[in-house]
């Protein structure tokens, strides 16, 4: 008899809180990711799908890491999927520390036990040319690392800005940073395109009877989100109350 379901944390910055409006509406790519899970695993296998962004975050700083600390130590995850760096950028920190901040962080993860999917930092509306060298610097890094149970999916070149159309940079992108509610639901897909093929693997890998399966299907959890303020562009300025983790439960 399974005792859990299997659990997927979405942990990052305001791209992961579904941040748009100025911070009047909140809408997480994991609400697409959720839906694309439910849609594509087999009949009865159970999952919840939480939800931590925190705008205006670094990934370098002492909140963040704390942040991530609290919640891995609230339950046992087996997937977390990683989106930070984008406020690293605009701070204008060195490439290098931006990626040893996020090792860090990976490790964190890592030594707990879970797998994990980071993600790389997508562009925005702003070109800069120290701005731009320094993302292509942290994404190639962020492509080529490698460790036990590490993955990484190139998420920049699946949402551009630049290359859009201006009709599609209005419908997607909210203020050239973050994206519009079409635009997150837009991310979720590309992300659920390169998670569900390894969420599958590892359930085929499930070494235990029916792991994640139930005869009872579990029922939808309400959502719950709070957000803290944003700063505006890069520093992410202001108006989204404070975040908590957001909890969706499915069973497929």
């Amino acid at each position: 008899m399974i005792s859990r379901p299997c659990n997927i944390l979405c942990f990052g910055d305001s791209l992961t809180s579904g941040y748009c409006d100025w911070g009047y509406t909140s809408h997480p790519y994991s609400i697409r990711l959720q839906d694309r899970i439910a849609q594509e695993l087999p009949p009865g296998t159970r999952f919840e799908v939480f939800t931590n962004g925190e705008p205006g975050e670094c990934v370098g700083a002492d909140s963040f890491r704390s942040r991530l600390e609290v919640e891995l130590e609230k339950r046992s995850y087996d997937w977390v999927i990683m989106l930070g760096g984008t406020n690293d950028l605009g701070s204008f920190e060195l490439p290098e520390d931006i990626f040893q901040a996020l090792h860090d962080q990976w490790h964190r993860i890592l030594r707990k036990g879970c797998k994990l999917l980071a993600l790389t930092i997508p562009e925005c509306g702003t070109r800069h040319e120290r701005l731009d060298r320094a993302r292509r610097i942290v994404n190639d890094h962020i492509m080529s690392y490698q460790a036990e149970n590490y993955h990484a999916f190139d998420l920049r070149s699946h949402i551009p800005y630049h290359s859009l159309t201006e009709d599609e940079q209005d419908t997607l992108w909210d203020d050239g940073l973050h994206l519009t509610v079409g635009g997150y639901n837009w991310m979720g897909a590309h992300i659920a395109d390169a998670f569900i093929p390894l969420l599958k693997q590892d359930l085929q890998k499930a070494t235990s009877k029916d792991r994640y399966s139930s005869s009872k299907p579990s029922s939808a959890a309400s959502r719950s989100t709070k957000y803290e303020d944003d700063k505006r562009v890069f520093e992410e300025r202001a108006r989204a109350p404070t975040n908590e983790t957001s909890r969706q439960v499915m069973s497929s």
